[in-house]
């Protein structure tokens, strides 16, 4: 209520914000979900008692940006190389884990988001790297969440100006 629009406006904005919101906690969760069934499945070829437990682990660390799934895998594979000795199903184990973990997370969830928020992958990247920067874990959501209000302002500022819209 403290917005210079009219009451139709500020719903609009308010309603826009909320999608945005959703679509945020929705990427990021379905994400985490792809990396916790990613790393199961390579942990039960590599043949790790317990791949669901430690897969669900997975899952919950990977909203942590940079740690992410590490904390399970890089154990994993140090443990399967050094007291196995078996190097290579490590190597694998660690290599698909990383690599799932990169693309996931740079490629697929960007372009997830942009398609949800409707705003360029850089801009989204950077928001999410700002957000993560300034507030942690939750700039995951405020980052895009700030961009894109600012992206749903800019828009009702225009229609604005081009008398599509009147405050």
């Amino acid at each position: 209520t403290n917005l210079p629009f009219s009451k139709d406006i500020e719903e609009k904005i308010g309603l826009r914000a909320v999608e945005a919101v959703k679509a945020v906690i929705r990427g990021n969760v379905f994400i985490s979900f792809l990396q916790g069934t990613v790393i199961g499945f390579v942990l039960m070829f590599s043949g790790i008692p317990s791949p669901f437990f430690y897969a669900s682990i997975a899952g919950i660390f990977s909203l942590i940006p940079i740690i992410g799934t590490m904390v399970v895998w890089l154990p994993a594979g140090l443990y399967i190389g050094f007291i196995e000795n078996d190097w290579l199903t490590a190597s694998i184990l660690m290599a698909v884990s990383f690599s799932t973990y990169l693309i996931l997370e740079n490629l697929v969830k960007p372009k997830m988001l942009d398609k949800k928020l409707k705003l360029h992958s850089f801009l989204l990247f950077l928001s999410l790297i700002g957000g993560i920067k300034e507030f942690g874990i939750m700039g995951l959501v405020i980052g895009p969440l700030a961009i894109t209000l600012l992206v749903i302002l800019w828009d009702f500022w225009k229609m604005y100006k081009n008398d599509e819209i009147k405050l």
